[in-house]
């Protein structure tokens, strides 16, 4: 050592001195010098001294669970947002052909994609990178790990995500289909039903739309797909968060007064927005400006008098109901008996179809809705015809029928039949 080398001399203070710093700043270069030596490309050259680059956190995204996310397939956005001397652009091309314009939002635009090899047609989602904003790159982020988790067969398919030079790529499915607003009587029952399996089936992984609305449902060969998951969130349903998102006509009276809420009931009050216009042919709330809509929406003022089919009309008042904890959620609307018409026949085999015919007669194989149905309108009669409590009739009726179709019952169900709770909410119909 150094310091040894001149033990035996005599040394001023002053040298002394001189001569411990000369110790001191060895060692600390020796040690930065050994311990980063096969680790150069990690570390920052600051006045001839090697430091350590210090670790960049993780941006937490308050709108992501990462516990709920449980994905098998590969993540595809580990790539996105870095910068790259490859020309993207025409290696995306040499395997695409993009096409006309099929629609557009605030931040993104739609075009008709193709395969050039395959000629299998996509929906190619572009975000301009240009003119994204770093609270928006975490949206488009969560956007495509909620796609790559889900798979039902009313939600758009995501098939890749394909960054160039300028642009975020989402390759979706394509649905060469019509909007909702085309539908009627039993069609469009049957595609409601559709959106709600999809919610109920969101719902139960902690995933919320936040902008159901027509414009985001298609309709293609009796099968109908919910699209556009710009808004879409994960995290516990009991969470409570203060998100300002949506479509003014369909927002629910707890997001355009700000508060903190839920996510599922939000979805369940737009549903019930678009079940209404589908439906009655207008919007519940309609106001000259948004501040108007929103003074009517706080009031929630609904004439639910003016739907002729009371099955539908109680529908309708328990998804619009001003307090979220008061609306029905996703797995009560299936059961709601508005779309239990929409339960098929058994189908029967060809070859068996003969021995099988007094089975299918039988009162045990028989369409619970169509004896419900037929049950109705002879007691509306007699309602009628005796004077009694139309409300009150009908919510013995209802009582009647849960308990008659309870070999297939829910937990749900048995809850309703204990007493706990009923369809009916209002003497007021």
């Amino acid at each position: 050592m150094l310091w040894k080398q001149f033990s035996r001399r005599s040394i001023s203070p002053q040298n002394k001195e001189n001569l411990n710093q000369q110790v001191i700043t060895r060692r600390r270069d020796s040690k930065i010098s050994n311990r980063y030596h096969d680790n150069s490309s990690q570390l920052t050259i600051i006045e001839n001294y090697q430091i350590p680059k210090q670790p960049k956190l993780k941006a937490h995204d308050p709108l992501f669970d990462e516990t709920l996310w449980k994905c098998n397939s590969q993540d595809l956005t580990l790539k996105l947002f870095k910068e790259s001397i490859i020309d993207r652009t025409a290696a995306f091309k040499e395997i695409y052909m993009v096409g006309k314009q099929i629609g557009s939002g605030s931040y993104a635009s739609v075009r008709l994609c193709a395969d050039k090899l395959t000629l299998k047609s996509y929906a190619l989602k572009i975000y301009n990178k240009s003119a994204i904003s770093s609270s928006r790159q975490k949206s488009i982020l969560r956007e495509i790990r909620i796609l790559q988790m889900i798979k039902h067969p009313n939600i758009i398919n995501i098939y890749n995500v394909i960054e160039t030079n300028n642009h975020i790529n989402l390759l979706l499915e394509y649905i060469d289909g019509k909007q909702l607003n085309t539908l009627k009587g039993y069609n469009l029952k049957q595609a409601l039903y559709q959106i709600a399996s999809a919610l109920n089936y969101l719902h139960a992984r902690h995933i919320t739309h936040r902008d159901v609305k027509i414009e985001n449902i298609l309709y293609s060969d009796g099968q109908v797909k919910l699209i556009d998951f710009g808004f879409s969130t994960l995290f516990s349903n009991s969470i409570k968060k203060k998100i300002y998102c949506g479509t003014p006509s369909y927002m629910a009276p707890e997001i355009v007064t700000k508060q903190y809420y839920k996510g599922p009931p939000a979805d369940i009050w737009a549903f019930g927005i678009v079940i209404f216009y589908l439906t009655q042919g207008y919007f519940p709330f309609k106001g000259s400006n948004d501040k108007e809509l929103f003074q009517l929406i706080m009031q929630c003022n609904i004439n639910f008098n003016s739907i002729t089919d009371v099955y539908l009309q109680d529908l309708l008042y328990q998804m619009l109901q001003f307090d979220p904890e008061d609306r029905i959620s996703t797995a009560e609307i299936l059961l709601h008996p508005w779309f239990l018409e929409y339960i098929k026949p058994i189908k029967v085999n060809s070859k068996s179809q003969k021995s099988s015919c007094s089975k299918l007669n039988s009162p045990k194989q028989i369409n619970p809705y169509q004896q419900y149905q037929s049950t109705v309108k002879k007691n509306d009669k007699a309602s009628i015809e005796y004077q009694l409590d139309h409300s009150q009739v009908r919510k013995g009726i209802v009582q009647s029928y849960m308990s008659s179709v309870a070999s297939t019952k829910s937990p749900i169900l048995r809850r309703r039949d204990s007493g706990n709770q009923t369809f009916d909410k209002s003497n007021n119909f």
